[in-house]
């Protein structure tokens, strides 16, 4: 089997168990969100940060890298983990700030999305 084909499996397979999951279905939980329109989404490149101008810099590709990234360590952790386990606090603590940080960005970006003509 080829890599790609495994990759597609797999991540077919994150979406359904996602989907179905009650954490990651409510809105206001960071997560999977349903695919929706967003005024200027067939504009190739939007202006999401501060200013008037959109920067030359493609931002929006090395941050999909990064997300990419921290996606795929997430779901290996959320796999390897128990309800049960116990861990060290420093774990505890600094999951819970990379979840406080996505969903600043996140909460950002969505605002900025359906409020500005970017």
């Amino acid at each position: 089997m080829k890599m790609s084909e495994i990759r597609k499996l797999i991540y077919e397979e994150i979406m359904t168990v996602l989907q179905d999951d009650a954490i990651f279905s409510d809105r206001a939980s960071p997560g999977i969100v349903q695919q929706r329109e967003v005024p200027g989404d067939d504009n190739p490149g939007r202006n999401l940060s501060y200013g008037h101008v959109k920067s030359s810099d493609s931002e929006g590709r090395a941050a999909k890298k990064h997300l990419y990234y921290i996606f795929t360590k997430a779901q290996s952790l959320y796999d390897m983990l128990n309800d049960e386990d116990d861990l060290p606090p420093w774990s505890q603590s600094k999951i819970a700030r990379a979840a406080e940080k996505i969903s600043a960005v996140y909460d950002y970006l969505e605002y900025k999305m359906h409020t500005d003509d970017y």
